[in-house]
């Protein structure tokens, strides 16, 4: 994760395809990081992550939970059989539950 940048969203990306939400904080690839800024949808964030409850950014499939529609990780331990949401296989859903369960 050397080559990405941490960014803070300024505004929701739900319009550019991203399943970001003012405020939420992620690592970039450059390039995606350029067009975002240029966009005024990002900025450089050298700050800690919020610990306000919400999804972790660094969850693996946080796109994919986002957009079905989990806010917490609680709301995804309660889930049995996370395979049964789109996107996510078994592989994913095992590196799920291991973050869930760190």
């Amino acid at each position: 994760m050397n080559d990405k940048i941490k960014v803070i969203f300024l505004k929701n990306a739900i319009g550019v395809g991203l399943a970001y939400f003012k405020d939420d904080v992620a690592f970039l690839n450059p390039p995606s990081y350029d067009d975002l800024f240029d966009m005024g949808y990002v900025e450089k964030y050298d700050g800690d992550v919020p610990n306000d409850g919400s999804l972790p950014f660094d969850i693996p499939g946080h796109q994919k939970l986002i957009t079905a529609g989990f806010e917490s990780l609680d709301e995804i331990a309660k889930v049995e059989d996370l395979t049964i949401i789109q996107g996510i296989g078994k592989v994913l859903s095992k590196q799920i539950i291991e973050y869930i369960n760190k």
